[in-house]
């Protein structure tokens, strides 16, 4: 799933109850979506654990996900 359509899901399921979502939930919503893109096979073999997006994309190590 492309970005944009995440974020557009994740807007539909949540407005208005939640109001208008903040820079950190956008940023952690985009942590999400990126982790769930990115878990395939690496050039070492399997990846233990999902990547996460590049420091431009979003500020990751604040939120830490497991």
């Amino acid at each position: 799933m492309k970005l944009n359509e995440y974020i557009w899901t994740k807007l539909q399921e949540t407005w208005p109850i939640d109001g208008i979502p903040t820079e950190e939930r956008i940023e952690k919503w985009i942590v999400e979506w990126y982790r769930s893109e990115f878990n395939e096979v690496g050039c070492d073999g399997d990846v233990p654990k999902p990547r996460m997006p590049p420091s431009w994309l979003a500020d990751w190590r604040v939120y830490e996900l497991d």
